[in-house]
C-alpha cells in the first residue's frame, strides 16, 4: 500500500477505535451511567440526531418515558424528566441555584448581537427583559387590545366568505395569518398583510419552510466541521431566501427605529424606546434581533395553541357544545367580547384553553438547560452530575398516565372548580407539571398578550361559527413531526354561520 493510503487507513482506523472506546465509556463509565435508558442512546449521539433530523424526536421521547418512567437518559450527556418538581428545579431557580441555558444549543453567530431567547448570560437577559417589560405590561395590553380586535375583525370577515361558499377553511393557515399580522404590526410597526392578501408574506413563508432545518443547526453546533461546510452545501435558493428575509427585516426595523416615539400607534418599540435609559443599555442591534425573535415566538406559538384547541373541540362534541353555549349566552352582541369580559364571563372557555395547552403545547419538547460544571444539581430526587443537558419534555409529561388520568383524552373539566373533589376523576391530576410558558426568570415575557389573543379569537370564532372537522383532518394531531416546534399540516374545517333563533 502506498504511504499516503497507509496514512489514511491508519487515521480512519484510529478514528473508529476512538469512537468504540468513546461509546464503551459512555455506557459503562460515564457519570450518567446509573440513569435508566436505552444503551444505544447512551453510547452515541447518532440515534438522537437521526430522530431529530427526521422530525420524530418528540415521538421517540414520549415512547422512552412511557417505557422508563419519570427520568430517562436519552443521549450520552442528556437526561429528560417529566415531574412537576423537576420543572421547578430546572427552570424555576434564581441566582446561584439556576440551571443555565445549554450553551451548546443557545448561541449566536460570531459578532452577532444576543436576543432575549439566545442570551445565555443572566445579565444580558435581564437587560433585554427590562427593556421589553413595559411593552408587555397590563397597561400596554389594554392599549394594544384595539390592534388585536382590528385583526380579529378581518379574520372573521374573511372566514365568513368560506362559510358562505361552503369551501373548507385551513384554520392553521388563517390563525397564522392573524397572529403574524398582529405581531408584525406590534414588533415591526408594519403588518405582513397575510390576512388582506389571503397568503403568507415571503418573510413568514420562509420561516415555515426553514423549520425542518432547525435540527441541522443543532447538529452543526455539535460537529463544527459540518458548520464549516455549510456555505458550500447550502442550496442557492436557501441563501437567497435568507438574505431576502434579513434585508426585509433590517430595513423595516431601521425605519421603525428612526421614527422613535414620534408616532401615535403604540407598538412594542414605542414602549421600549420610551423607557430606554442607562439601566437597560440595550443596543439597536440587540433590539432588532429580539424583534425578529418576537415575530416568530409571539405568533407561531399562539396560532399553534388556537389550532390545537379548535381541533380538540371539534373532536370532542360535548366540550364544543358546552363552550359554544357559554359564549353565545354570555353576550348580547359581538362587540361586548373584549379581554376583560372574555376572562370574567367565560370560565369554561378558559378551561378549554388550559386543556389545550396540555393536549397540544406549542413547544412539544423540552427547553434544554445544562447543569454547571463541577457541581452536582438536585433535580427532584435525582442527583445530576455537572455539565449535563437537562430538560422537562412537555408532551411526554402532559400525556403521561403518571401525571394525568385518561391522559390521552381532552377534558376541560380538569380545570374547573371541583376538579379535586374526592369523587372527581381528575383529583389526582398533577397539574403543576403544566408550564407551557415555562417558569422562573426566563418565563415567556409575552404570556399576557398570548392569552388575550387566544381568548378573543376563540370567543369570536365560537360566537360566529359552527365548526366541523372534515374527514381528511380527523387524524390531524396524530403522528405530527416536530422540529423544535410542531410541523403542522393543513387542518380543513367546514364553517357555518351560527343560526340565530
Amino acid at each position: 500500500m502506498a504511504p499516503t493510503g497507509l496514512i489514511i487507513a491508519s487515521l480512519v482506523g484510529a478514528w473508529f477505535m476512538y469512537q468504540i472506546g468513546y461509546m464503551i465509556y459512555n455506557v459503562y463509565f460515564h457519570p450518567l451511567r446509573k440513569f435508566p435508558g436505552p444503551k444505544l442512546r447512551a453510547a452515541s449521539q447518532l440515534i438522537p440526531f437521526y430522530h431529530m433530523l427526521r422530525g420524530n424526536m418528540d415521538i421517540e421521547m414520549r415512547k422512552l418515558h412511557a417505557q422508563y418512567g419519570e427520568v430517562v437518559r436519552h443521549k450520552p450527556d442528556g437526561v429528560s424528566f417529566i415531574t412537576a418538581q423537576a420543572f421547578k428545579d430546572v427552570y424555576g431557580q434564581y441566582g446561584s441555584n439556576s440551571v443555565p441555558k445549554d450553551h451548546h444549543l443557545y448561541q449566536n453567530q460570531d459578532g452577532e448581537a444576543a436576543d432575549i431567547v439566545t442570551a445565555i448570560n443572566d445579565e444580558d437577559h435581564s437587560r433585554l427583559r427590562r427593556a421589553l417589560a413595559h411593552a408587555f405590561s397590563e397597561k400596554a395590553l389594554r392599549e394594544q387590545e384595539g390592534y388585536i380586535k382590528e385583526y380579529i375583525d378581518l379574520l372573521i370577515e374573511k372566514l365568513k366568505g368560506f362559510a358562505a361558499s361552503g369551501k373548507a377553511a385551513d384554520l392553521v393557515a388563517w390563525y397564522n395569518f392573524t397572529t403574524f399580522d398582529l405581531i408584525g404590526d406590534l414588533a415591526f410597526g408594519k403588518s405582513f398583510g397575510c390576512l388582506a392578501n389571503n397568503q403568507y408574506h415571503s418573510f413568514v413563508g420562509f420561516i415555515f419552510d426553514s423549520l425542518p432545518a432547525f435540527p441541522w443547526m443543532v447538529v452543526m453546533r455539535e460537529y463544527p466541521v459540518i458548520q464549516m461546510m455549510l456555505p458550500f452545501i447550502m442550496p442557492k435558493s436557501a441563501k437567497e431566501g435568507s438574505n431576502n428575509v434579513n434585508k426585509y427585516s433590517n430595513s423595516t426595523l431601521d425605519a421603525r427605529l428612526q421614527r422613535g416615539v414620534n408616532q401615535e400607534r403604540r407598538d412594542f418599540f414605542w414602549y421600549v424606546l420610551r423607557g430606554k435609559d442607562e439601566k437597560t443599555k440595550v443596543s439597536d442591534e440587540e433590539l432588532k434581533h429580539t424583534a425578529k425573535t418576537l415575530i416568530f415566538a409571539g405568533s407561531e406559538t399562539t396560532a399553534t395553541l388556537l389550532s390545537g384547541v379548535t381541533y380538540w373541540l371539534c373532536r370532542t362534541p360535548d366540550a364544543m357544545k358546552k363552550v359554544t353555549e357559554e359564549v353565545r349566552a354570555a353576550f348580547q352582541a359581538e362587540d361586548e367580547i373584549n379581554v376583560i369580559n372574555a376572562t370574567n364571563r367565560l370560565p369554561y372557555l378558559l378551561a378549554c384553553i388550559d386543556e389545550g395547552f396540555r393536549m397540544y403545547p406549542p413547544v412539544p419538547g423540552g427547553l434544554p438547560r445544562r447543569t454547571k460544571k463541577g457541581k452536582t444539581t438536585m433535580i427532584d430526587r435525582w442527583e445530576v452530575p455537572g455539565d449535563t443537558n437537562v430538560s422537562v419534555h412537555q408532551t411526554a409529561a402532559y400525556w403521561s398516565p403518571l401525571n394525568f388520568n385518561r391522559a390521552d383524552e381532552y377534558h376541560p373539566e380538569r380545570f374547573q372548580p371541583g376538579w379535586d373533589a374526592p369523587d372527581s376523576p381528575w383529583k389526582d391530576d398533577n397539574k403543576a407539571v403544566i408550564n407551557p410558558f415555562s417558569l422562573g426568570p426566563r418565563n415567556c415575557v409575552g404570556k399576557n398578550l398570548a392569552y388575550a389573543e387566544m381568548r378573543l379569537v376563540l370567543a369570536r370564532m365560537l360566537w360566529n361559527f359552527d365548526m366541523e372537522l372534515l374527514p381528511e383532518s380527523k387524524g390531524w394531531v396524530y403522528g405530527q413531526k416536530a422540529y423544535g416546534l410542531w410541523h403542522k399540516p393543513t387542518m380543513n374545517v367546514k364553517l357555518s354561520l351560527r343560526k340565530r333563533g
